[in-house]
């Protein structure tokens, strides 16, 4: 029976106990060193893992030509491989954000009662962050019997598990899941299995967490959902590649990521990445435009979705879908459609929207939000 002196007295077992874990190690007594996590990354990958765990973040921010878990995180990707990562336990202010590119899968921690922890907000103004989040308060963790408890000089207690809290423990249990997934769909890309646990994560509420999607993204990682998605947002290194070269980085720069000789073209200064979340950041006053969005059929081959558009009470918000309907005939197929957010917004900073594909069986929920960051 695994506890923690007595609390959390129970069975320990891990998310997918048919899974086989390889242990890397970065940190050291003084700290975790780049050029370690670096080399943790390339082994993973060497090895062949398919699912890599980091639960490790800096006191700063760092772009992403300069940030060992982007870096090791896109050669992953490269690799068919996804990277679970913690969003970070600083905020609420914006800029923030620990592991917020977009090829990785990013973890805020909440409450048993689904209350965020850690204010994450949004880091890059492109996408949602954190991706989704899962428990991460109290959490009975493994801890190593030579490790103090306290710190304190002279105590010596030893314990096999420990109660932590914050995005280190809730990243872990996001890694289970795309596990699991994974377990199912051996084939598909890092960006479906995200998509998979984006799109089937259960809504949370903004009375209880003020900063709403921009702390808790797409919402609670639900595990029995995730293996039947319906439809998934894919993606492929060169929309990553596109992506960066809409946000302003040079080929050296971006080169310094890929360790490919990659380059940027013209037509990608305005590159809409196909992410499974929309987010619009603007400024005081009127707001109007259209994104686009390619979803791929991995439910029924033949197959009906409606668009279903929530929108708050109140607020000068519209979203319009085209086409309102996509049907499939074949599992694989790719359907594209766009969306209009318009509308105006004031003082308030933040408003929340939701898209849902509906089938009857399955409900493909992507967030909208609009904020003011002026």
């Amino acid at each position: 029976m695994a506890s923690f002196l007595g609390l959390g007295l129970g069975t320990a077992r891990g998310g997918v106990p048919s899974s086989r874990i390889a242990v890397y190690k970065p940190c050291w007594s003084d700290g975790c060193y780049l050029a370690d996590i670096l080399a943790a990354f390339d082994a993973a990958i060497s090895d062949g893992v398919d699912i890599i765990s980091v639960s490790l973040g800096g006191d700063v921010s760092s772009p992403y030509f300069e940030d060992p878990v982007a870096i090791g995180a896109f050669h992953a990707m490269q690799k068919g491989i996804l990277t679970s990562s913690s969003a970070g336990n600083r905020g609420p202010s914006l800029n923030t954000l620990d592991n917020f590119a977009p090829w990785l899968l990013s973890v805020g921690a909440h409450t048993i009662d689904r209350k965020i922890i850690t204010k994450v907000q949004l880091g890059n103004g492109m996408v949602f962050e954190p991706d989704v989040t899962a428990p991460g308060v109290h959490v009975l963790a493994a801890h190593s019997p030579v490790a103090s408890l306290t710190g304190i000089v002279g105590d010596k207690r030893s314990v096999p598990f420990f109660m932590l809290s914050g995005t280190s423990m809730a990243c872990p249990h996001a890694t289970a899941i795309a596990a699991y997934v994974k377990s199912f769909y051996p084939t598909w890309s890092e960006a479906a299995i995200r998509s998979a646990l984006m799109t089937t994560a259960l809504p949370m509420s903004s009375a209880t967490n003020e900063e709403a999607e921009l702390a808790y993204g797409s919402g609670h990682i639900n595990p029995l959902k995730a293996v039947d998605p319906g439809l998934v947002y894919d993606a492929e290194v060169d929309d990553y590649v596109n992506f960066l070269c809409s946000q302003g980085f040079n080929d050296t720069t971006i080169r310094l990521i890929t360790r490919e000789r990659s380059s940027c073209k013209e037509s990608n200064t305005n590159w809409d990445l196909n992410y499974p979340s929309i987010a619009l950041p603007t400024s005081i006053g009127p707001f109007d435009t259209v994104f686009t969005r390619t979803v791929t059929n991995v439910g029924s081959p033949y197959s009906t979705y409606k668009a279903i558009v929530t929108t708050p009470q109140g607020q000068a918000i519209a979203i319009k879908v085209q086409p309102s309907v996509l049907s499939f005939n074949s599992v694989g197929q790719k359907l594209s459609f766009t969306v209009r957010v318009y509308g105006t917004i004031g003082m308030r900073a933040l408003m929340s929207a939701s898209l849902v594909w509906d089938d009857g069986q399955h409900q493909v929920r992507s967030p909208i939000v609009v904020f003011n960051l002026s």
